[in-house]
């Protein structure tokens, strides 16, 4: 059903996709399957974002933040917060993007500090700037969004690939 799910989102049916997830979740509950319920979870978050439903992408993202800081999953509550970063700032709620930012960022640095690796210190950095951002309030508006979403896909990269070196969308200080 996860496939299945997976391939209608591909194809632009989202609101099926965003049901057959409902239900996979419902069954990974119904198994204690709480990995699987936290990618259900993160997955649903980011359909209902594509759709532009921020307000279930928020919920969804929440929950699945939540699971993964259950399981000591790091990494993931941190690529999951992005998501809902993205969300928190595409409904212009800029003081709990703030506030989730930096909670991100507290995140990264002890991930890095328990973990050391390449990938946690460039995901350090990466989240870093996006709190720095947001606390300059460069988070507002669609050029947020872009930000965001330009942070976010560079860390769901180097989880996925050999880790390149961060290179800020906007930097911080004039060049």
């Amino acid at each position: 059903m996860r496939n299945l799910a997976g391939a209608t989102h591909e194809i632009g049916k989202l609101e099926e996709a965003a049901a057959i997830l409902q239900k996979v979740e419902e069954i990974d509950r119904h198994f204690d399957h709480r990995l699987n319920v936290a990618r259900d979870l993160w997955i649903i978050a980011r359909i209902r974002q594509a759709q532009s439903d921020h307000d279930l992408a928020l919920m969804h993202g929440y929950a699945s933040m939540l699971e993964f800081e259950q399981l000591g999953m790091g990494a993931e509550q941190i690529r999951v917060g992005l998501t809902v970063v993205r969300s928190l700032t595409a409904l212009e709620n800029d003081r709990e993007a703030l506030t989730l930012c930096q909670e991100l960022a507290a995140l990264t640095v002890e991930l890095e500090r328990r973990q050391p690796s390449r990938r946690h210190l460039l995901t350090t950095e990466a989240v870093q700037y996006l709190r720095e951002a947001a606390a300059r309030a460069w988070l507002s508006g669609p050029v947020g969004v872009e930000l965001v979403s330009s942070v976010q896909s560079y860390v769901e990269e180097i989880s996925e690939r050999p880790p390149v070196r961060f290179i800020p969308p906007v930097p911080l200080e004039p060049m």
